[in-house]
């Protein structure tokens, strides 16, 4: 199962107060969770399903407008399309990314969103792009290509990149 988490500690008409959005993967079809922090209780909101019931292996984050869901796979092909949940609970499309990825990682950079590597329909992908005014761009590539790390800021001047797959499709080292 893919899932995608993300918090606020934000109100919005779709969900007010602290919050954990869990979005739709595989065998949901297309449906999100919303839990309430830090009981991690159901929140008592409907999201409606994602416009690709499917979706799987995306990255996500959380803008000034609500959480945006990139990439992934679904209906058996890679995926660049992007998809922004609004305050007012409809999925509407945002600029897709330059690359089809799936299975790749992101992390918020100042008032930027970096994506990084994944997988096409030929390779795994060293390749990265930054989304910033509402504009995808492509950005530094990483040492090797890698698909399914995790990346986190550990603070304002560094990332920290663990884990995954190379090109040898074992776990790299952190």
């Amino acid at each position: 199962t893919t899932t995608s988490t993300t918090t606020s500690t934000t109100s919005s008409p779709l969900i007010a107060g602290p919050h954990l959005f869990l979005g739709p993967g595989r065998g949901s079809s297309g449906q999100s969770e919303v839990l309430t922090l830090p009981g991690l209780t159901p929140a008592t909101c409907s999201i409606p399903a994602h416009p690709k019931s499917g979706i799987k292996g995306y990255v996500a984050t959380l803008s000034e407008e609500g959480p945006i869901l990139c990439g992934g796979w679904h209906s058996s092909a890679y995926q660049r399309d992007c998809h922004l949940l609004t305050e007012d609970g409809r999925w509407i499309g945002t600029p897709p990314m330059q690359t089809i990825r799936h299975r790749a990682s992101s992390v918020r950079i100042g008032g930027a969103w970096w994506v990084t590597g994944g997988h096409d329909e030929r390779a795994l992908l060293a390749t990265t792009e930054l989304y910033y005014n509402n504009t995808w761009h492509a950005h530094t590539n990483l040492p090797q290509p890698v698909q399914s790390h995790c990346m986190l800021q550990v603070n304002s001047s560094h990332i920290l990149l663990t884990g995954g797959h190379t090109t040898n499709t074992r776990p790299s080292a952190a």
